[in-house]
């Protein structure tokens, strides 16, 4: 008879904490509901924004890092949008704060329709930057997003095979959970996008 050790759901997981700042952007679900619905997907016209976000909270189902999709559904095209706007907003903060863009990261909770903007423990933040931004230059951040050029200097190239690249949206590995997949800036603006009222 051999004798085995017991096996044990212990584990030692080793990690450093580190504080940092982070500014949270949320999406109106009922526009968002109209942008899913503008896009093909079968959802009913809500009653206010609660039953907005219950009814996308119902048929999302968010892809996972890596995990791949051969056709759009409500969960991808939903990821598309937040994810899009997420590394938009990652370089338009990065130039108003000052800093590189990788030294910031993302936190994406689409379920909840928006996404949080962090200071990499590692990078060369400083600090601060981000609350001196949101204090100071949110006008300016906010509008930038918005009005800001949304043309890549690869185009036509990148809009025609994705609509998301180096030159426009992609951001170094580390800062990306997602691997610079589910981008497209064509839903943030163009005829179909979010900001243009693509509906």
């Amino acid at each position: 008879m051999t004798w085995r050790a017991p096996k044990t759901t212990s584990y030692v997981v080793y990690g450093e904490l580190q504080k940092t700042e982070a500014l949270f952007f949320r999406l109106d679900p009922t526009r968002v509901l109209e942008w899913l619905s503008a896009k093909g997907h079968d959802l009913p016209k809500p009653a206010d924004e609660r039953a907005a976000r219950i009814s996308i909270l119902e048929r999302a189902a968010i892809p996972a890092p890596g995990q791949e999709v051969d056709q759009p559904s409500v969960g991808s095209d939903l990821l598309t949008l937040v994810h899009s706007m997420c590394h938009r907003m990652i370089r338009q903060a990065a130039v108003l704060a000052g800093i590189d863009r990788n030294s910031l990261s993302e936190l994406l909770v689409p379920n909840h329709l928006g996404f949080f903007i962090y200071a990499g423990a590692r990078g060369d933040f400083v600090l601060g930057g981000l609350q001196a931004v949101f204090e100071t230059e949110l006008d300016r951040l906010l509008d930038s997003f918005v009005k800001g050029e949304h043309r890549c200097a690869l185009d036509p190239g990148c809009a025609t095979t994705g609509g998301a690249c180096v030159a426009c949206l992609h951001l170094g590995e580390p800062s990306c959970r997602y691997f610079n997949r589910f981008l497209d800036r064509r839903s943030i603006i163009g005829s179909a996008g979010y900001l243009t009222g693509g509906t």
